[in-house]
């Protein structure tokens, strides 16, 4: 399941900037910065969304046909 947090970052000149990290199975795996709060939740939310349609339609990324390539190629190697 993809989930995403925000991150609050004061810089030395005093602005705020917001990182939403995208985490899947409790690990962070993207991140992108944002000057504004509303910016990031829209980005998260859109990229969870994004994901939870892929994975309904049964597309695949690359990095899962892979992992699946390479189960299947040790298996049929033993």
């Amino acid at each position: 399941m993809l989930n995403f947090y925000i991150r609050k970052t004061v810089l030395k000149n005093g602005e705020s900037r917001y990182r939403s990290v995208l985490t899947k199975s409790g690990k962070d795996f993207k991140t992108k910065t944002f000057r504004r709060k509303q910016d990031v939740r829209t980005w998260g939310n859109r990229a969870v969304i994004e994901y939870q349609e892929y994975e309904a339609k049964g597309i695949h990324t690359f990095s899962r046909l892979a992992d699946e390539y390479m189960s299947w190629w040790s298996w049929k190697r033993s």
